[in-house]
């Protein structure tokens, strides 16, 4: 999910055609024997690997069931990174929706002083420090305040406060009512959902998850893979571009100004590089089925002009190479269309914006999608 800084991977991706194929994972043999440790009494131990489950997609007929229940996604706080990838609790790194007069957009302006980064699964820190500012919204009434489903007790009254006993502080009454059960039954990043939702009908890359369950609540993190590594670090100087012209189409249609002071007659400039670790993100909380889910996930930008809440007001930008035959366009909805769609239905953006290009990097077309 972090990409040269970002939080997910917006940049532009080559055609399934253009890519390199996995490298082949080893596999453990006799040949390549566990590692082996001494113990105090000098016998040799082996320290067996920690144990995966296998997720059995190989018979797609096996998801061919009735849809479950998903519940819209309700937007319950966002966080966003300044220019050092410093976490800030606030909504200072949401741009606007600023589409340009003109296209023809250059997306190799700006690239040669990029510096990339390699791709690091991200962790779960920002959300457990996101979580440890914000525990109240997840308490199911609090003398008036709003749960983390947005709904304000109707037995109390906004006002009112807790009650002190003589021997009680302020902040003993803080903590005491500071939750030790979250109310939640998954936390994680929107990324890892992502690749969940896509893998029956994606097989072709390779993902490792780890599950905690504390205190009720099971926490999901992605881990690194070694095929992912490596390709990482074989990335070929066309992939590496490919990957910043996404960052820089955001650019392009976003801008930092408040609404009011830009206009798409305005032309800005947009001749520097960017800053990746510049963002924003919103924490939602959703549904399915029985099991409640709290996701983190990076929004693009918004649209001013709407006039519905987050996230319903919430837009995803993307680039692809221009469609030039049948076999492209079967490429873009099996490889393209179905990614960008989970990646949005899951924290409930309802409009994806595309920019086409050529193979210079030059976006002449833009199409929504919702």
């Amino acid at each position: 999910e972090k990409v040269g800084g970002k939080m997910e991977h917006n940049g532009d991706e080559p055609d399934e055609d253009e890519r390199p194929p996995l490298p082949k994972k080893e596999k453990l043999t006799s040949e390549n024997p566990l590692p082996q440790k001494t113990g105090q009494s000098g016998i040799k131990i082996h320290k067996a690997p920690p144990k995966c489950a296998d997720f059995l997609v190989s018979n797609l007929e096996d998801f061919y069931r009735p849809y479950p229940a998903f519940r819209q996604p309700l937007e319950v706080g966002s966080f966003s990174f300044d220019s050092h990838g410093k976490l800030l609790l606030d909504r200072s790194g949401l741009r606007h929706y600023a589409q340009p007069s003109k296209l023809g957009l250059d997306l190799k302006v700006g690239y040669s002083a990029y510096k990339t980064k390699l791709h690091q699964s991200p962790d779960l820190n920002n959300i457990l420090t996101w979580i440890s500012h914000h525990w109240q919204c997840f308490l199911p009434k609090l003398r008036g305040q709003r749960s983390i489903d947005g709904l304000i007790a109707d037995d109390v009254k906004p006002d009112s406060t807790p009650s002190l006993a003589s021997n009680q502080s302020p902040i003993d009454i803080k903590f005491h009512l500071r939750p030790d059960n979250l109310l939640t039954d998954f936390i994680c990043w929107r990324g890892l959902m992502t690749k969940l939702l896509c893998t029956p009908y994606n097989k072709s890359e390779p993902w490792k998850l780890a599950a905690v369950l504390h205190h009720g609540t099971i926490y999901l993190r992605e881990l690194d893979t070694a095929e992912r590594n490596e390709r990482e670090l074989n990335m070929s100087s066309r992939e590496k571009q490919m990957s910043y012209w996404g960052l820089k189409f955001e650019d392009y249609m976003t801008s930092k100004d408040s609404p009011s002071s830009t206009s798409s007659s305005t032309p800005q400039d947009k001749s520097g590089t960017i800053n990746p670790l510049e963002s924003f993100c919103t924490v939602v909380r959703t549904r399915l089925n029985s099991h409640s889910m709290v996701m983190c996930g990076e929004v693009d930008c918004y649209d001013h002009l709407s006039r519905e809440k987050p996230p319903l007001n919430y837009i995803e930008l993307k680039t692809n190479r221009f469609i030039y035959t049948d076999r492209n366009k079967a490429s873009f909805k099996k490889n393209k269309l179905l990614k960008w769609w989970a990646q949005s239905f899951l924290v409930g953006v309802p409009k994806i914006i595309c920019g086409f290009r050529d193979d210079e990097g030059i976006v002449n077309n833009l199409q929504p999608f919702r």
